[in-house]
């Protein structure tokens, strides 16, 4: 968390609200959350004084691009928000970096656990963006057809629970919405990948491009810490929808079978044992 749908929900939202918006200078108020930053950029001299171009979402990752050429990678990780504030507003404790824009607000990542990371760039090519560079295909672009998914699980004996959430085979996906896409599919979570049939792998596309765009008209999911909120500190909605994550014993909202929570390395798995085979 935040996954895919709760990224790309702040995308849509940044873009209406600062893009065009010029950084005033950025303040790191704890090293931890620029720990990978490259040794030969600033993330302070990569953005001062630069237009914020475009704002896109690559798997979990919200990045934007700048005039003079230069690229922000903010990686949210298990409890990162982004916010817009007020420049007046108080800092509350868990504000790790901000972006002072010269229209007095203020983009700010707070971050409680400090797993995300904040990194800077020299160059606008996200191509040559390490970050960037090494996720595999985004599920929701038009070229990512269910032959494409065919052949991310082709051959692995891995369970298919863990292919969704690799991030290096599929970007964007996590525990939430590898639970949801399996059930929507009808396929066991933990079968191998491998093993679907051809059927079976077009039922997992199309729950990949059904599950994926209800959760951002909902704004994503705000599970039970509450850490998830948007731009503007409001919760996701998406929780209501959920129809198997964090539903353990509840009746399956298809079948009425009661929702089964198993323990794979060290997560939980959640789906139905009617549905789902």
């Amino acid at each position: 968390m935040p996954e895919l749908p709760e990224a790309e929900t702040l995308r849509r939202q940044l873009r209406r609200t600062v893009r065009d918006a010029i950084i005033e200078r950025a303040q790191v108020h704890h090293a931890r959350m620029t720990r990978n930053q490259p040794r030969s950029a600033s993330l302070a001299a990569l953005t001062r004084g630069r237009r914020v171009t475009d704002i896109q979402r690559h798997g979990k990752a919200v990045v934007l691009t700048f005039d003079p050429p230069a690229t922000i990678v903010i990686r949210l990780g298990m409890s990162g928000q982004i916010r817009l504030a007020d420049g007046a507003d108080p800092i509350g404790p868990y504000t790790r970096v901000r972006f002072r824009l010269t229209d007095g607000r203020e983009l700010r990542l707070v971050d409680m656990r400090m797993f995300g990371e904040v990194l800077a760039y020299p160059t606008a090519d996200l191509a040559a963006v390490p970050a960037i560079a090494l996720l595999g295909p985004e599920p929701l672009a038009g070229a990512f057809a269910p032959a494409v998914l065919a052949r991310v699980l082709d051959g692995r004996r891995a369970p298919l629970v863990s292919l969704l959430m690799n991030q290096h085979l599929l970007a964007g996906i996590g525990k939430i919405y590898a639970d949801e896409v399996c059930f929507t599919a009808g396929v066991h979570p933990l079968r191998p990948g491998g093993d679907l049939r051809a059927g079976e792998v077009e039922a997992l596309h199309t729950a990949l491009r059904t599950v994926l765009p209800e959760a951002i008209r909902h704004r994503g999911t705000s599970i039970r810490d509450g850490l998830y909120v948007d731009l503007f500190g409001r919760h996701g909605a998406h929780q209501r929808h959920l129809r198997v994550y964090a539903r353990g014993g509840h009746p399956c909202r298809r079948c009425g079978a009661p929702i089964v929570r198993l323990r794979h390395q060290a997560r939980s798995v959640y789906h139905c044992a009617r549905c789902q085979r």
